[in-house]
């Protein structure tokens, strides 16, 4: 059972983590390069949110948005008046076949259930040639590392459970039949906050992300209480963001 977000009570503050333009800049040049390799017209986020991963993508023929959320999709609108929005589950978006030449999932193929289904539709709705991209982070690996799976423990096996592994998101485009499927790293989102200033860091506030708004009140608190007893224990405490933004893509056959 995949655990829902509901986004339509944060919609109004959600694009705060966008505020300052870099969030995810290099995630954006990496679907702009590909949009270009694929000469992609048609483009489909699902689970678009507020728009903001559509920005970089807008200009083409067609930016198509998807969201369950009715929130979401008002920022979205508010944000750029030419994006076509559409309001739906991502496994059964209401959108005929061969649509698209580019189908993309930013940060967002977590919170989607029946995450096959979602990829076996990907696959209808492109047009032979069109690609699909799923970016996002797995937060089993090695590498990840993260102040909020350290402070806020439960946040670590709710992300085990709705973030697919690398090798798993590769393994099913390619059984839904896409072909020169990989995986690469695209963007480092890495950082170290010091000391007292995490309690000013807007992402630690409850409604920042999924991981927390998630989290009961009870444990989201005891969480808080966890930071300021390190803090009490050393100023000099930090607190460390390393996670891997990875594009695991694949490309519909021209003959399908």
């Amino acid at each position: 059972m995949t655990l829902q977000v509901n986004y339509d009570a944060v919609a109004g503050s959600y694009d705060q983590r966008t505020s300052d333009g870099s969030y995810l800049r290099d995630v954006t040049l990496a679907l702009q390069m590909l949009a270009r390799q694929i000469n992609a017209g048609r483009v489909l986020d699902m689970g678009c949110g507020t728009g903001r991963s559509l920005v970089g993508l807008a200009g083409q023929t067609g930016t198509f948005g998807l969201d369950f959320s009715a929130g979401m999709l008002r920022q979205a609108h508010r944000l750029r008046r030419d994006f076509r929005l559409v309001r739906a589950s991502a496994p059964t978006p209401p959108l005929a076949a061969a649509s698209f030449e580019l189908v993309t999932s930013v940060m967002s193929f977590h919170h989607f259930p029946h995450k096959e289904q979602v990829i076996r539709e990907a696959f209808r709705l492109l047009r032979p040639g069109g690609a699909l991209a799923i970016v996002n982070f797995d937060p089993s690996t090695e590498a990840t590392r993260w102040f909020i799976y350290d402070y806020f423990p439960e946040t670590t096996a709710i992300d085990q459970a709705r973030f697919p592994a690398g090798d798993w998101l590769q393994a099913q485009l390619l059984a839904a039949g896409f072909e020169r499927v990989s995986g690469p790293l695209v963007e480092h989102v890495h950082g170290v906050v010091h000391g007292r200033a995490i309690l000013n860091d807007y992402w630690l506030q409850k409604n920042s992300m999924s991981q927390l708004i998630l989290l009961s009140n009870q444990a989201y608190q005891a969480g808080l209480q966890r930071i300021h007893a390190a803090l009490a224990a050393s100023e000099a405490v930090t607190f460390a963001t390393n996670l891997q933004i990875h594009m695991w893509h694949g490309f519909k056959p021209l003959e399908s």
